[in-house]
């Protein structure tokens, strides 16, 4: 399997997982402010969720978000809750998700950073 199908296969198994725990899947692929979301949810009404998956062979995959990554999904994360303004009085965060063929490590709230415009991150 490619780097693409291996991605496409884990953005599946997250979004499987995400709606077994009651998760409302509002986007895949999301791109905005020149990036991309893997995932964006909320986990309750209030809290909206970010998953950036990442897919490999075992669990070493999650070793592969880089500062420099994190630093980019902020930024089009701030694009995303700049384009909906309804969503300001939620509480967001940045969760990301490793996922190989026997097993799936969730790591929430990655990064901690608040954005502008009053935005609370939980």
């Amino acid at each position: 399997m490619g780097s693409y199908g291996r991605g496409q296969w884990g953005e599946d198994k997250v979004c499987e997982w995400a709606l077994r725990r009651g998760w409302v899947i509002v986007y895949r692929n999301y791109r905005i402010g020149g990036g991309e979301l893997d995932i964006v949810a909320f986990e309750s009404q209030s809290q909206l969720v970010v998953i950036e998956v990442k897919a490999g062979r075992n669990q070493t995959v999650l070793s592969r978000l880089t500062v420099r990554q994190q630093r980019r999904l902020v930024g089009v994360m701030g694009a995303l809750l700049a384009a909906h303004p309804s969503w300001d009085g939620c509480d967001s965060r940045l969760d990301v998700v490793a996922v190989w063929p026997t097993g799936l490590c969730w790591v929430p709230n990655v990064v901690r950073e608040t954005l502008t415009r009053g935005r609370r991150w939980a």
